[in-house]
């Protein structure tokens, strides 16, 4: 690639990350409040699951039943 082949792609790069951002900035209090709102407890509920699934499964390693 040529210095002025770079130049440019830095520049298309720079470009739309300050979109980027800039679309972010503008939606992003609005629309992600919104967002943690409803998803906030079902994701609570989900990681509580998991989280248990795995310490069920490390207990159950550990302390196998005695059955013969």
């Amino acid at each position: 690639m040529t210095g002025q082949h770079t130049r440019v792609r830095r520049s298309q790069a720079l470009a739309v990350a300050i979109a980027a951002i800039a679309l972010s900035g503008v939606t992003g209090c609005v629309t992600g409040r919104e967002f943690r709102e409803a998803a906030g407890p079902a994701f609570q509920t989900g990681v509580t699951a998991i989280v248990n699934g795995l310490l069920d499964g490390f207990f159950a390693v550990i302390e196998p039943d005695t059955n013969t």
